[in-house]
């Protein structure tokens, strides 16, 4: 049956929407994607993410986000649990994991949460539970357009600690899809400490390059 289905729904590479080999990422973007190497600290966190947003990765991380492609979401949180098991597992032992959240307008806006898919995946693929930590309490304006003093400014005070967020000596991974200068998971990282997270480390999908930050 599933041999049918692909046959007839062929599985097609999550970047670049071309039928792939069988694999959710295809020949040619594996070879094409900028893939990044290690971890970074942006805004004075953690962060481990698989690629660069640029080039390949960039469109088809906007292509996920509009298109509201939920099988992808796997295939992009298997990439990111690589990245984790290789720079956080061994050095931390996570508890948990939480992700970015979003108000009531986003949520009508986009329909879902990227973040939070992202970190049900990844839980799964962990075996790490994943619970709504963080509520959105204001309304951000578009952050692309800002630079990184707005971004932060913007961010300072803008998340909080849910009610039942039992997070008290805790190491918790949160999740954000895209990461460019750390405001929003940097805002995120102090709402979870002062809540009483002993560490947060942060896994995204794509990372922007230092030079590339706007300042």
């Amino acid at each position: 049956m599933q041999t049918l289905l692909d046959i007839i729904f062929p599985p097609r590479c999550v970047f670049c929407g071309e039928v792939s080999d069988g694999s959710r990422v295809c020949v040619v973007c594996r070879g094409e994607l900028p893939w990044c190497g290690g971890v970074e600290i942006k805004n004075g966190v953690l962060v481990a993410a698989p690629l660069y947003y640029e080039g390949r990765a960039r469109s088809g991380v906007l292509r996920y986000k509009k298109a509201n492609v939920f099988q992808n979401d796997r295939a992009l949180a298997e990439l990111m649990a690589v990245c984790v098991r290789n720079h956080y597992l061994g050095k931390f032992r996570p508890d948990v994991i939480t992700y970015v959240g979003q108000n009531a307008v986003q949520r009508y806006r986009h329909g879902f949460n990227q973040s939070r898919n992202l970190a049900v995946n990844l839980g799964g693929l962990l075996k790490l539970p994943v619970k709504p930590l963080l509520t959105k309490t204001l309304s951000l304006s578009k952050q692309s357009r800002s630079n990184a003093a707005e971004r932060r400014k913007n961010a300072a005070g803008a998340y909080a600690a849910r009610r039942n967020a039992a997070v008290k000596g805790k190491c918790v991974i949160l999740v954000d899809d895209v990461i460019t200068t750390g405001s929003t998971v940097g805002a995120c990282a102090e709402t979870l400490k002062a809540a009483g997270a002993e560490a947060v480390i942060v896994a995204g999908l794509a990372i922007t390059r230092k030079q590339e930050e706007r300042t």
